[in-house]
């Protein structure tokens, strides 16, 4: 039996990060409405309550969610940061379907900054992932890369960075 102090603790634990992931659904949904001072304070929110309860992949999303901000505040600088930090955070944690769709924001503002290398290299990461999730979400990853003109077969990913020679 748990003591009724230790159930406390650990609620109080899940509680913070239920309303870690409840604030920065908030914070997409006002940022969906392009209400960015509304989302920025939700998805900061988010990101404190995330840090102050060590849950990593909360903080992920809250991250996540502060360099789509970014990207639509045109801080694509910020973008970048945020972005990478939260992929490394979803690697970590081991959530290759969060890790991919961060990816793509990534590579998609890395090669609007001219960096179309890293931007490869990320596309090239997400198609690795694809095989790594289910059937299910590997397809559905596949299907969103070819609808952005992403998607290459595992065998020719070396094709992404273009022609050689």
């Amino acid at each position: 039996m748990v003591p009724i102090e230790g159930a406390w603790g650990e609620r109080t634990q899940r509680d913070r990060y239920g309303e870690s992931f409840a604030l920065q659904g908030l914070g997409i949904a006002q940022l969906r409405r392009g209400k960015l001072t509304e989302a920025g304070s939700l998805l900061r929110r988010a990101l404190t309550t995330a840090e102050d309860s060590q849950h990593r992949l909360a903080e992920a999303h809250a991250l996540s969610g502060l360099g789509e901000l970014a990207i639509a505040a045109g801080q694509p600088g910020d973008a970048v940061g945020r972005l990478r930090k939260a992929i490394t955070l979803f690697r970590q944690v081991r959530v290759p379907l969060s890790e991919a769709q961060t990816l793509i924001m990534l590579s998609k503002i890395l090669r609007a900054l001219g960096d179309r290398s890293a931007a490869d290299w990320a596309m090239a990461r997400v198609c690795e992932l694809a095989d790594e999730v289910d059937d299910w979400a590997g397809r559905a990853l596949r299907k969103h890369l070819e609808s952005i003109g992403g998607y290459v077969r595992p065998a020719s990913v070396a094709l992404l960075s273009g022609p050689i020679g």
